[in-house]
Order: structure tokens, then sequence, then C-alpha cells
């Protein structure tokens, strides 16, 4: 899945453990060489000499208590960002909602503190800056050692599978296993200019179209997907960016309501034939529009093993 273009250092997958979500880091089936992660919930059931964490904290809601380190940094963030271009009381009520929500998602994936302390171990590089195009790439001015790439190597093996790409982290290529710029060849020549537009992206997964959709011009682009790893995958990209208005909420759209008309264009892009109910679906993405505002929506509809049928279609929002 990676391979390095530095001193001819190719990794291969399929020779790294497989890990789902019934995979737990623990002593017994952590892979050599994998850091121990610093989790609150996993030490919670190491026994005597481990920090214990009462049952309040369940119960709390704030990310500021729960989850006081860089993710709560990360996401309040993102709450900063979008108090910069919609109503603060908007984005503030619509916050009370997710919080909550946010924190019980938290705790219950078992790997969110292994997959943060990964992100946290990620070294700062001077002056890096992303190059969007078919690859989203990572790059500096500067000289990035030899050891610096090698961590960052390190915790992009710890963050697979990577389903959307490609990326490159400062010559480290992430063959991941959708070729997602081949998609958005095909929507990019009828979408036109996102110029000075509020984009939100459902469904972001790991945020690739997120800043294709920002190198089209969009003057903000938020990606709301329920993924942990997801998460994670996008911040550990987005912290090499400088000053861009891009966030990720891990959130579905179920959290939203039509009083959150903020938006010029939403993209759902294969997301409709995961939906147990489409209309409803639809209606999800016409309320969170501005008057006039357009939603593309893209489907890729297995149809043989051998084949997939893609197709798609827009609404626009009277």
């Amino acid at each position: 899945m990676f391979k390095s273009q530095i001193g001819g250092l190719a990794l291969n997958r399929r020779k790294w453990p497989e890990m789902g979500p019934e995979w737990s880091p623990g002593p017994e089936n952590r892979p050599p060489g994998m850091p121990r992660p610093f989790s609150r919930l996993w030490d919670r059931s190491r026994g005597p000499g481990r920090p214990q964490v009462g049952p309040s904290w369940r119960q709390d809601g704030h990310l500021e208590t729960v989850w006081g380190n860089s993710l709560a940094t990360y996401l309040f963030s993102v709450r900063d960002l979008l108090e910069s271009h919609f109503s603060s009381a908007e984005v503030n009520g619509w916050w009370a909602i997710i919080e909550p929500e946010l924190v019980k998602t938290f705790a219950k994936n078992g790997k969110t503190d292994f997959w943060e302390s990964q992100v946290s171990q990620l070294p700062s590089i001077r002056n890096s800056s992303l190059d969007v195009g078919s690859v989203v790439e990572a790059k500096s001015s500067d000289f990035v050692s030899r050891l610096a790439v090698d961590n960052i190597q390190a915790v992009l093996k710890n963050l697979k599978p990577w389903r959307k790409g490609p990326f490159n982290y400062f010559g480290i290529d992430v063959d991941s296993e959708w070729r997602s710029d081949m998609k958005w060849a095909r929507i990019a020549p009828v979408l036109g200019s996102l110029q000075n537009k509020k984009v939100l992206d459902v469904g972001c997964g790991n945020g690739y179209y997120m800043w294709r959709m920002l190198e089209k011009g969009a003057s903000l682009v938020i990606g709301i997907d329920p993924s942990i790893l997801c998460l994670a995958q996008f911040r550990s990209l987005s912290k090499y960016a400088r000053n861009v208005p891009i966030g990720m909420i891990p959130v579905g759209t179920e959290t939203l309501s039509e009083e959150m008309a903020w938006f010029d264009v939403v993209f759902s892009m294969g997301v409709l034939y995961h939906r147990r109910d489409p209309l409803s679906h639809l209606t999800e993405l016409r309320n969170i529009l501005k008057p006039g505002g357009l939603s593309l929506i893209h489907i890729s509809e297995p149809t043989r093993p051998e084949r997939i049928s893609y197709g798609g279609f827009c609404l626009k929002k009277k």
C-alpha cells in the first residue's frame, strides 16, 4: 500500500496485520514496532496501577473534560471556522446537539485513542504546504530529514486502510484502494467553478475530494463522516496545510436540520446507495442548502464483480 521514494524502500500492506473494527491494540496483539497507545479507555481495564476514570465522564458530554487533548482542540478549531462563516448562534446551537454525540462516538470506538496517538506522533515540518492535483501532496521548501520521513511512514501504516486517494507525504506514496482522482476527473468538467462557494461534503471519508473542492476555489469546505479513522487520516494531512478553510467533523447527516441552510453546494458521493431510505437522504441534502444551492449526488453501484457502473445527478433548491 505504501511505497517510499526515499532509499528505494517499499512496503507491502499485505505484510502488515489487518486491523479491523474487532482489533484491539492490547499488548497481546499489537504488531512489533507499534507504539503503545495512550488510552484512557484502554487503561481503564488494565487493573490497579493504571489511571482510573470514573463513570461520570460518560455523562459529562463535554469535549474539554472528556477528550482534553489535540482531538478536542482540533474539533473546536472547526467550530471556530464555522463561526467565522455563519451565525455564531446557529453554529453553537448545532454544536450543543452534536458535542454529546461526539463524546459517545469517541468512547464507543475502542481505537479512538490509538488513532489519536498516531496523529499526535506526526513530526512538525517547517514550511510545509499542500500541492493539490490528481495527487494531494504534502511537501516542504525546507529539507525534510530521513528520520522525520520514517516517522511519518510509520504513522501512515498504522492509519490504514486508506480508501480514497492518492496522497503523497514528503515522498511517501499512499497507494489508496480507490482511484478517487478518476472519479473527480469525470465530475470536474460538469461541476464548473466553486469560486467563493461554501461547500459541504457528506460522507467525505478521509477528505480527498474536499481538497479538490478547495482547489476549485471554494471559500469553505466542511466534511462530515462518522468514521474516526477517516478523521485521523484527514488530520494527518491537514497538519501540513497552512491556514486553509477546511475541516471535518465525525457526524452523520442525521445531526443536520433544515434550520442549517448554510451551504451553496453539497456533495454526496457514494453515499445514497448505502441508505435504507434514499428519499430521506435527498431531503437532508436539500435542507442544508441555501436557496438556489446545488446538490451533487454521485453513485457507484456494483452490478457484477468485474464491472462497476457509475452515475449521478444534480438537484437545485429553489
